[in-house]
């Protein structure tokens, strides 16, 4: 699974609660909410997204898994299925095994499952990413569970479609630190420290090649000062690579070989192809403030392709926003299709695994649309696939 962005958990209960306030609003003003029909929904007030969206190699190619009105659904090929009702108590990204066809392993926020999503285990952390090689070093990375410690006896009643289940939770880790790492899957975790007793770290990006390279990024905030650091011993030491607080970091699929970083701040984005000793600026077509995610091609070391989503823009403005898309590395950039972050569904574009050879794309929703999508010419156009979900309102015009 290729690494991909992640936000910190800080800002989803905001999001949750603007979420929920324009779902009020909107179903006062006669929006339909299922998201399938909206006849009399505007543009600009009637998008409709899913929280995460997750493409994985399955026993029949690839699966997609989508989390959406607190459940799990899956894709089997022309409409979604409920899985089972979500008990997650702090959101976060739905992370997904690379070996799910076999193992059945999620996580999403301070919840794991081992059974493809039908029974949900509670957490007494927040988990933040999952490493490509899960399968056979069963490595998870997280952050505290605020507000809700947890203990190794507590236990979640989940309603899936094999029925109800009672499960307890794993071990919770014994101080804390600035992240936990679990290296059994989940069952129970070791306090790391950041850098110079820095606290959570608020982006957290691990190498595709992590099961040599050890490599992960992440962005810490020491003695007030943000900064990306990097890590090359699975995070047990930390060096800072660059000043400032970057609120988008994605690196390179093919990361091993061209050590390809690129990131975006407030002010700037930036490109390192020396795995941060050095950065070069780069123009982007939004400014970087505006910029939600970079993706890039699982097979960026043919076709250096690298895809940049920007955030959702107010109602009617009429600043450039979309999806824009780069074939020389970031060098030059074409506005590829209508596709901006709603605020909560990530990431709002997604490369199949098998891009290489399938040239499939997915959003978790279009500009102004209603949920998921997928494209065969790389976002230029999209075919819905939405049938059977229940969606959010998203944010912005």
């Amino acid at each position: 699974m290729p690494a991909h962005l992640l936000r910190g958990a800080a800002l989803r209960p905001l999001i949750a609660g603007v979420a929920a306030a324009l779902v009020a609003a909107f179903a006062l003003s006669g929006c339909d909410l299922s998201g399938l029909t909206g006849n009399q929904c505007t543009p600009q007030t009637c998008d409709y997204i899913v929280n995460s969206l997750v493409a994985v190699n399955g026993a029949s190619g690839t699966q997609l898994l989508a989390d959406s009105g607190n459940a799990l659904y899956t894709f089997d090929g022309s409409k979604w299925n409920k899985v089972s009702d979500e008990t997650a108590t702090h959101r976060g990204d739905l992370l997904v095994s690379p070996g799910f066809a076999s193992d059945k392993t999620l996580f999403l926020g301070n919840t794991m499952s081992t059974d493809g999503g039908a029974t949900w285990t509670p957490l007494c952390v927040i988990t933040k990413a999952i490493s490509p090689n899960f399968a056979s070093d069963h490595t998870v990375f997280a952050v505290d569970n605020q507000g809700n410690s947890g203990s190794s006896s507590s236990t979640s009643t989940t309603s899936g479609s094999t029925g109800t289940s009672t499960t307890a939770a794993p071990s919770c880790p014994s101080s804390n630190g600035a992240f936990y790492t679990s290296t059994d899957g989940g069952n129970t975790w070791t306090t790391q420290a950041g850098p110079q007793g820095a606290g959570d770290p608020d982006l957290f990006v691990v190498s595709p090649g992590f099961k040599t390279d050890k490599t992960i990024f992440a962005t810490f905030t020491v003695n007030l000062a943000p900064a990306l650091y990097k890590s090359t011993d699975g995070g047990s030491t930390w060096n800072k690579v660059l000043d400032g607080r970057q609120t988008v970091v994605a690196l390179s699929t093919n990361y091993a070989n061209d050590q390809t970083v690129i990131v975006a701040g407030a002010s700037s984005a930036q490109i390192s192809t020396n795995g941060g000793q050095s950065w070069n600026t780069i123009k982007t077509p939004v400014t970087p403030d505006q910029i939600a995610e970079f993706a890039f091609s699982p097979a960026y070391s043919q076709d250096k392709t690298i895809v940049l989503v920007s955030a959702a823009v107010d109602n009617g403005s009429s600043a450039p926003h979309g999806t824009y898309t780069s074939t020389d590395g970031g060098n030059t950039w074409t506005q590829s299709g209508p596709v901006t972050q709603r605020g909560s569904n990530e990431p709002a574009f997604l490369f199949s695994p098998n891009y290489s050879s399938d040239k499939t794309v997915y959003t978790s929703s279009l500009d102004q649309g209603k949920g998921p999508a997928k494209s065969t010419d790389l976002g230029k156009t999209w075919t819905p696939i939405n049938n059977g979900l229940s969606l959010l309102s998203g944010l912005g015009g």
